[in-house]
């Protein structure tokens, strides 16, 4: 199983979220296209499917308008609540009122990775050709939000190798608009040194590009995260979409609190929440040290 894949961490994340919940699931017995409106199930409906029931299958979410136990077919009003109606196959999974949707739990992602930076970041790099004229090097129109530059380095011929030392620049940043020397990325780099024909290298960091997850996308290679950092999201996403009071149902805490008051100083117990939130913040901030010590953000 690929664990980097969005949709197999989604269904991971529900899986953490949803263990101590019943959902009752059916299955579609037929295709259906994105404009369908009436869903035919292999078995008969359960007593919990009814009209007004929310169903999901995949990303789509889906109001329930009636059901016929009869003929085992549900109509159902499609792309309900945002979603976006799309092609389901035979035997797909029917999620009957579930506790958390796969599309809260994409939207959680999104949502996340968009709040990580400056601490955590992606680093991309380019090799770009100068000769002894260069003064300035625009960035690529990809980079312009970048956070900042973590090397700069130009290739040097030596006796028997190539090697790249560290060239001294400053980072420029402006509008592409009317700006000169960065017209379409409106960042460059302004040189403090003469250049040698040849190569110079750059290693930049970015904010992850989380406008959207790919629902079939390895995270890793399209939005540029590392293994390490799926556990940061996996925690982060679970702490947004947990409430105080699903994390008291789950943990039976407020059954537990007249026995643990007896047997815990009352400023010595730590709340389920309290617990995920210094796990989270501890390996975010791990993460955050690990950037730092690899890829040093040197220019901003």
């Amino acid at each position: 199983m690929a664990r980097q894949d969005s949709l197999t961490t989604a269904r991971r994340i529900r899986r953490q979220l949803s263990s101590q919940q019943r959902m009752e699931v059916g299955q579609l017995f037929f295709d259906i296209t994105s404009s369908a409106t009436d869903l035919t199930l292999v078995a008969t409906p359960p007593a919990s499917l009814r009209a007004g029931t929310i169903i999901c299958i995949d990303l789509e979410v889906m109001w329930v308008a009636s059901v016929n136990s009869a003929t085992n077919v549900v109509s159902v009003i499609r792309g309900y609540l945002d979603s976006d109606a799309a092609v389901h196959l035979a035997l797909a999974l029917v999620e009957i009122a579930p506790r958390f949707t796969m599309l809260d739990i994409v939207d959680a992602m999104i949502n996340e990775l968009n709040a990580w930076g400056p601490q955590l970041y992606r680093t991309v790099d380019q090799t770009f050709t100068v000769d002894t004229t260069v003064e300035t090097l625009q960035l690529p129109l990809a980079w312009a939000d970048l956070y900042g530059v973590c090397q700069v380095r130009q290739s040097e011929v030596g006796t028997t190798n190539t090697v790249w030392p560290q060239l001294a620049c400053k980072l420029v940043r402006g509008s592409a608009a009317g700006f000169a020397g960065a017209s379409t990325s409106g960042v460059l780099l302004r040189f403090l040194e003469p250049l040698r024909s040849g190569s110079v290298h750059v290693v930049a960091a970015l904010p992850f590009d989380a406008t959207t997850v790919p629902t079939n996308g390895d995270l890793l290679a399209t939005i540029g995260m590392s293994n390490s950092q799926l556990d940061v999201l996996e925690l982060g996403v679970r702490r947004r979409l947990l409430l105080q009071g699903d994390n008291d149902l789950n943990a039976r805490q407020s059954q537990d609190d007249s026995r643990l008051a007896e047997e815990n100083p009352v400023a010595g117990m730590l709340s389920i929440h309290q617990l995920q939130l210094a796990l989270y913040t501890r390996r975010r901030t791990e993460e955050a040290n690990r950037l730092a010590r690899l890829y040093p953000i040197r220019m901003q």
